[in-house]
């Protein structure tokens, strides 16, 4: 009975480990990151200063919160840091469905393409999801300068604007008549809106965006 007794406790010991740390491990498997040497203009990571923030992410099929990340905008990579800071450590890209850093998601983009293959496009920042999504991409170049401070590394950053449709086509967008000729039977209707609201891409290219996809949202419902 004794016997018994120790062989249950050992054998829930086990499950609660399991249940526990087994995902928690699978958020560990991932390689070491290569950062930038060398002095730095700026930096290549979302946000103004070079620190781990805690967040959310989606990994291996399980949501993990409070977890330290950093996002490098220049190679696309999500990091984050061992327990007790031992190691630095890259998430590998294609087991990250989302993440959440800094008030900002970010989704890992996958289409199809003509041949009906899946196509990894990256992280993109998610500002409105509704029928249609709101995506932003926005990547730090590496740019090498060598003058008579020496050599220095910059980065310099690109956004682009973006929406998918319900159909799963993405489009870029640049200006508002490039939102509204998506949906002619509408257009009207959100050239009028736009105006009313005094919705200005060049200004503020998510706030009108997010503003249009919405009222989009309002007439198809």
């Amino acid at each position: 009975m004794a016997q018994n007794v120790i062989d249950t406790a050992e054998a829930k010991l086990i499950t609660e480990f399991n249940n526990r740390m087994s995902p928690q491990i699978r958020l560990y498997n991932g390689p070491s990151y290569i950062g930038f040497g060398g002095k730095l203009i700026g930096n290549p990571y979302l946000g103004d200063k070079i620190e781990f923030v805690k967040g959310e992410v989606d990994y291996d099929g399980f949501h993990f919160s409070d977890v330290p990340l950093m996002y490098d905008m220049a190679q696309e990579i999500l990091v984050s840091i061992l327990p007790k800071g031992y190691a630095e450590f890259s998430l590998i890209t294609s087991r990250v469905a989302s993440f959440k850093l800094q008030n900002k998601k970010f989704v890992n983009l996958k289409l199809r393409n003509d041949s009906g293959e899946p196509v990894n496009l990256g992280f993109y920042e998610q500002t409105y999801s509704g029928t249609i999504q709101v995506l932003v991409k926005q990547k730090k170049q590496v740019k090498e300068i060598i003058d008579t401070y020496g050599a220095r590394k910059e980065f310099p950053l690109k956004t682009e604007y973006f929406v998918l449709t319900k159909e799963g086509q993405l489009h870029k967008i640049s200006r508002e008549s490039s939102f509204t000729k998506l949906f002619p039977s509408n257009k009207s209707e959100l050239r009028k809106y736009a105006k009313q609201n005094n919705l200005n891409f060049k200004k503020d290219p998510v706030s009108t965006l997010n503003n249009l996809s919405k009222f989009y949202d309002s007439l198809s419902n």
